[in-house]
């Protein structure tokens, strides 16, 4: 029997963005604007749009937007991160996803510049970012049973615009100054019906920067291009609880003041974990921890924890 596609409520649903300033975990595990998180791709029944609220504390050398690491650097960053997002329809098959988000917060940061150590201080808005993507609805074979596989692929372009807290003589920034442009290919294998519900996520992801003309050292600093390879494994536990583990490995992104190369490419694998509580069908609070359990270079060191509400309807 040829596939069946899911119930018209089901076809065209939100699905689950994190992006802070989102999206959860920077792009190294560390709940920054290019982490979705798990869950993120499935079609919901509740509705097309999507609110979150996020909580997130992250420490060590990478910067609040989870993209530039400062080796011999520490930060100490809390956001809070207001999130939307909204599906329709492009076709019987496809299915279209647009959403936006803005965190607020505070960043400490302590190291070395120009010989001296400094101590600094950031506060305000950070980096907007604004995202779209594209893909097909997921097909099952329901005569096949319960546990038949169905899949999602999606394409997905999200910008970031530097429209965060930025003084070119300190350290701590909540913005970067710059845009980034992020491009990835989310999939989503799943089995099982809710209640019982098990996934497996991959999402490669490539993000390239324009030039910071206003940098704390030289008059110009690019960024090579940074890659991504995000992967979670979810199960249910009950119908109001299911668990997740994630990992991330980045590799890339090295800056360059004025042409020279600063010698700071990320090369990290994290691990973390999720906990989700879904006491109604359109409300459900998270709860996410991860760590640099391996970085080959000198950055790339700390972690994150985040908490966030979200609601469809």
């Amino acid at each position: 029997m040829a596939p069946r596609a899911l119930p018209p409520r089901r076809q065209f649903a939100v699905t689950r963005l994190v992006v802070v300033g989102l999206g959860l975990l920077a792009p190294a595990v560390c709940f920054g604007q290019a982490l979705d998180g798990p869950r993120a791709w499935l079609p919901f029944e509740e509705g097309p749009n999507d609110v979150a609220g996020a909580y997130v504390h992250r420490f060590g050398d990478i910067s609040p937007s989870g993209t530039l690491v400062k080796p011999g650097t520490s930060y100490e960053t809390d956001l809070v991160v207001a999130s939307y997002a909204r599906s329709f329809p492009m076709s019987s098959l496809f299915f279209g996803l647009a959403g936006i988000s803005a965190p607020v917060g505070i960043t400490n940061a302590t190291g070395t510049v120009f010989g001296e150590q400094q101590a600094s201080k950031s506060s305000g808005l950070g980096d907007l970012e604004l995202s779209f993507a594209a893909g097909m609805q997921p097909q099952r074979d329901l005569a096949a049973g319960p546990w038949s596989p169905a899949f999602t692929l999606l394409a997905q372009l999200a910008v970031t615009a530097p429209t965060g807290a930025y003084e070119s003589d300190q350290l701590a920034n909540l913005g970067d100054n710059r845009f980034g442009i992020r491009t990835s290919m989310p999939f989503t294998l799943s089995f099982g019906a809710v209640g019982k519900q098990t996934t497996f996520e991959l999402v490669p992801a490539m993000t390239i920067f324009t030039d910071n003309n206003h940098p704390l050292e030289g008059e110009t600093m690019s960024q090579s291009a940074l890659g991504r390879l995000e992967t979670h494994a979810t199960q249910d536990v009950f119908d109001w609880l299911w668990i997740a583990a994630d990992a991330v490995y980045l590799l890339g992104g090295e800056t360059w003041i004025d042409g020279l190369g600063q010698g700071n490419q990320l090369n990290t694998f994290s691990l973390g974990g999720t906990v989700v509580l879904q006491p109604l069908r359109f409300l459900r609070f998270e709860g996410s921890y991860a760590h640099h359990f391996f970085h080959a270079t000198d950055g790339g060191q700390g972690g994150a924890l985040r908490l966030r509400a979200t609601a469809e309807f």
